[in-house]
């Protein structure tokens, strides 16, 4: 899973989410898979869930993998992972995944690691060309970095993989290999 044409996978988020997305609009069967788009300026862009078989959820999810109109660029998680923790409330019977993507310059970090390792759910930490907090490894909070030298289709990976997580029928997927020559030269 990668855009024609490359780019770097920091770089290139949504629209990697957006790879990941329809890859699930296809994979899942069952008609009762749920995605939705939370972001930092939440509400602003934010797509609550819905089903994910449904085309025109499909166009609706399209449209929240974006930067929002007149967003801040806040640096702030906990009105984003409040939303979170008030849907994952409102689906007690469903399996709640959370992937979280940030450079983890955040101002509210203490907070948001405690509110993140008691959240309802699995997390995905993923660092954008950032380390995640190394308290994010633990039972049911993973960090992973992403950066601008990993491979294309990096970030669609990672979502799609942890979105199929104990899913019936589901197949490992590897991550694009890095390139060996890039490998070699810096090391």
């Amino acid at each position: 899973m990668s855009l024609p044409g490359g780019g770097d996978p920091v770089g290139n988020r949504y629209q990697e989410a957006q790879l990941a997305f329809e890859a699930l609009h296809e994979w899942c069967s069952c008609g009762k898979c749920l995605a939705g788009v939370l972001h930092f300026d939440s509400p602003r862009g934010d797509v609550d869930p819905g089903k994910l078989r449904s085309f025109t959820f499909q166009q609706h999810l399209t449209r929240g993998l974006r930067v929002p109109r007149f967003a801040a660029g806040s640096s702030v998680l906990g009105p984003s992972l409040t939303r979170a923790e008030e849907i994952a409330a409102r689906f007690p019977k469903h399996e709640v995944r959370l992937v979280v993507l940030t450079d983890w310059q955040l101002f509210d970090t203490d907070n948001v690691l405690d509110r993140l390792h008691s959240f309802p759910g699995t997390v995905l930490a993923i660092g954008l060309n950032a380390d995640p907090p190394s308290a994010a490894d633990v039972d049911d909070m993973v960090g992973l970095r992403i950066g601008h030298d990993d491979p294309p289709g990096a970030v669609a990976f990672a979502l799609f993989g942890e979105l199929t997580v104990g899913r019936r029928g589901r197949r490992f997927i590897s991550t694009p290999a890095r390139d060996s020559a890039a490998e070699e030269a810096t090391a």
